[in-house]
């Protein structure tokens, strides 16, 4: 007796299908395409290659300009948490050193 696959005591299962649709849409790209197909069917080839390079540059240029202002602030942020551990330091270093006035100051007021 033969067994023919998927019948009998051993049945061999088909692998199931993998279907992986797409989660990332853009749509300036989808926009820049159209625009460029636009030109390209008035005014030809050169044109829509001449305006996609355009706009890429310009979409280039305000990432430039996003990551530098960002930049900026980080630096900004990291130097006012630079101030602010200093002045702490600061006041730690001198509440330790001075501990005895700091403590007889407390003793007479509450003395008082």
């Amino acid at each position: 007796m033969i067994l023919k696959e998927g019948t009998g005591v051993f049945k061999v299962r088909k692998p199931k299908k993998f279907n992986l649709s797409t989660r990332y849409y853009d749509a300036d790209k989808e926009r820049l395409d159209l625009r460029v197909n636009e030109i390209e069917s008035k005014h030809g080839k050169e044109e829509g290659e001449r305006a996609k390079r355009e706009i890429n540059f310009r979409a280039q240029t305000n990432l430039d300009w996003k990551k530098s202002q960002v930049q900026k602030a980080r630096i900004r942020s990291n130097i006012r948490l630079l101030i602010i551990l200093v002045v702490l330091a600061a006041v730690f270093v001198y509440l330790f050193t001075n501990v005895d006035a700091v403590s007889s100051l407390f003793q007479n007021n509450t003395g008082k």
